[in-house]
């Protein structure tokens, strides 16, 4: 065993029993494929460590919600963490307390993020996802519909990643509306509505009404913005347009460390997984993902061995066969 080999076997054998680490390969199941001679990328992968684990432990199936429903990320995470889809608050609120920014207890927070859109027969269309824009032109476009005053309702958008951002909703409203993001270029720009079971509650009717007031302004600031005159000089598609999904709003729960008597902290990178740690009263370490997922996993682990003594539970996160799934390439997730 090389030097390497003994510091690792040390580090498995000094977290001592009474700790409760959740290593968590995020997006880690999926189906079979032909190329993988009807494997799933598990199946085919070759994986020593879990496989010393599996046999040294006792292993189960845990169905986040039931068998076949495949749950969002967050939405797995908090009932992991034992709590009921109905305290569930929504991603936009998640990823807003990730993100830093402040939310009132009354606002509504919403993911958002720039697009191309093309009109026509009065109808708007998205033109592309994401178009490719440079740091400067997006922190331009950002800026140019950071707040929309109503009269009862304020709208604003904080930019969190180049085109990505939260849309935060002020005033006499409510999370229950529709998304307007249609997530596929060539689909109809979804207009925001109440949903189903709020339907005739005016507080959401109002919420609906005002932020499609704002994204239609948004429309015509981003379309006269300098940046997007230029593109269009430049043969480029505009970045004219704002589209929302997943609103949030804060619900009071019970704080972790009260519902199950341990201390604990989430090892991980991402916004949603920081903001989901605030709201449920975990501490937060930071981390970024390099090229080598192993490395990085490894570097968490000593993390844990290193802070042994200052918590009892230990969320370790690693997004890397989720990322590798949006590739579409199962050989992806197998390498």
């Amino acid at each position: 065993m090389n030097g390497a080999g003994k510091e690792k076997k040390a580090l498995r054998e000094s977290i001592r029993p009474s700790h409760c680490v959740v290593v968590l390969l995020d997006g880690l199941g999926d189906r079979s494929y032909p190329e993988l001679g009807h494997k799933t990328p598990l199946q085919a992968a070759r994986t020593p460590i879990m496989d010393e684990l599996a046999a040294r432990g006792t292993n189960g199936l845990f169905h986040a919600a039931r068998p076949g429903v495949v749950l969002p990320s967050e939405n797995a995470h908090f009932a992991m963490f034992g709590y009921s889809p109905q305290d569930f608050p929504g991603r936009g609120l998640l990823e807003a307390l990730g993100a830093g920014i402040e939310v009132g207890t009354t606002d509504v927070a919403l993911l958002a993020h720039f697009v191309s859109l093309v009109e026509k027969e009065n109808t708007l269309i998205l033109a592309e996802v994401r178009p490719p824009v440079a740091k400067e032109e997006a922190d331009q476009l950002a800026a140019a519909v950071a707040q929309y005053p109503h009269d009862t309702i304020t709208c604003r958008f904080t930019q969190t990643r180049n085109l990505d951002g939260i849309v935060s909703l002020s005033g006499d409203v409510t999370p229950y509306i529709t998304d307007t993001d249609p997530l596929i270029a060539g689909q109809v720009l979804i207009e925001p509505q109440p949903l189903h079971h709020a339907a005739h509650d005016a507080q959401s009717k109002q919420s609906a009404q005002v932020l499609k007031s704002y994204l239609l302004w948004c429309r015509t600031v981003l379309e006269k913005h300098p940046v997007n005159q230029a593109r269009i000089k430049q043969g480029k598609l505009p970045v004219n347009g704002l589209v929302t999904q997943r609103p949030g709003q804060w619900r009071d729960v019970e704080p972790f460390t009260k519902r199950w008597g341990l201390k604990g902290v989430s090892i991980a990178s991402g916004l949603v997984y920081w903001g989901l740690s605030k709201f449920l009263g975990l501490n937060v370490h930071k981390v970024k993902d390099s090229a080598d997922p192993g490395e990085d996993l490894y570097e968490r682990l000593c993390w844990v061995d290193e802070h042994k003594e200052a918590f009892d539970f230990f969320h370790v996160h690693t997004k890397a066969p989720d990322a590798a799934a949006h590739t579409k390439n199962p050989l992806n997730k197998v390498a």
